[in-house]
């Protein structure tokens, strides 16, 4: 067994694993992102949370988007996904125009959030309606922000995908991680398509591994591989992660697959998972210090 069932068979979430996803799909609604909403509700609802209450809000939430918002999810049938994206932008846009419409001072407003909002949700919030607006100060009030104020590190990186998806160029030098660097904001990557190779290799690995038997550990492991690389990025772990060989996707594949089991139940068998990704002896020891990375990071992100 790699990792511990419930008896019905399901995955468990622990509740600081539901309180993280609640805040994701705040930030999904606030933000116009129904398909992505769908398609974590639908994870969620897959697992198992020991919490009925919060399931029967999930069950709700998830058929009044499929009533509401089915065109979003009509690519199954075989519409262009690229359409949904464009479709949810639009609607992004329009949500934004509309709050300009009603407050002309909307702008100033997301900007104080950032400034001195403490919540870190209304921040990422305040971020993605910010990617879409027209004014002359965002750009360079965010450059500022993110050079001159000690930033969670998602929020870092939330700023800069925001300066690149707005247009914005040139580098900014911060501190992440306790490491000072330098960034090119033109480089930060908007998705997963936009980072190296290798470094997709690693989910791809752990998705030929995984989604067969335990298919609900694939999303879960893609959501955090995503959030763990914004974690790093720019980072000397980012920048290895950038210059490692084939043979060692494997090893962060395995290191990923053990950190995200013992994030969702605290049971691994972390030989077993060695074995699925035919990681040497010698490696073990590698393998065990990028799991403590990622398990780090799980920490920083789900613990109080």
């Amino acid at each position: 067994m790699v990792f511990e069932k419930s008896s019905n068979d399901k995955v468990i979430l622990l509740p600081k694993t539901i309180d993280y996803y609640q805040e994701e799909l705040t930030r999904m609604l606030e933000t116009e992102r129904f398909s992505e909403a769908i398609e974590l509700l639908t994870f969620l609802l897959e697992c198992r949370s020991d919490d009925p209450q919060t399931s029967d809000e999930w069950h709700t939430l998830l058929a009044w988007l499929q009533s509401s918002f089915s065109s979003l999810t009509e690519h199954e049938g075989g519409s262009d996904e690229e359409d949904v994206e464009i479709t949810e932008q639009d609607l992004h846009k329009q949500r934004f125009y509309s709050k300009m419409s009603e407050d002309p001072g909307y702008v100033k407003k997301l900007l104080e959030t950032l400034l001195s909002n403490p919540d870190l949700e209304q921040k990422m919030i305040a971020l993605e309606q910010l990617a879409v607006a027209e004014h002359p100060n965002i750009d360079d009030t965010l450059k500022r922000w993110v050079e001159q104020v000690e930033l969670h590190p998602l929020v870092q990186y939330k700023v800069l995908q925001t300066l690149r998806a707005r247009g914005a160029t040139g580098l900014v030098h911060l501190n992440r991680g306790g490491e000072q660097i330098e960034l090119d904001i033109a480089e930060t990557p908007l998705d997963m398509i936009h980072y190296a190779p290798r470094i997709q290799e690693v989910m791809d690995r752990v998705r030929a591994v995984s989604e067969q038997e335990h298919p609900s550990l694939v999303f879960f492991a893609d959501h955090m591989w995503k959030e763990f690389l914004a974690f790093i990025y720019g980072t000397s772990i980012y920048k290895s992660l950038i210059a490692m060989e084939e043979d060692e996707t494997d090893v962060w594949a395995a290191a990923l697959h053990n950190a995200v089991v013992e994030s969702m139940n605290g049971n691994i068998h972390k030989e077993d998972v060695l074995d699925f990704y035919q990681i040497p002896e010698g490696a073990s020891t590698r393998c065990e210090q990028h799991r403590e990375q990622i398990a780090a990071f799980i920490r920083h992100t789900f613990l109080p």
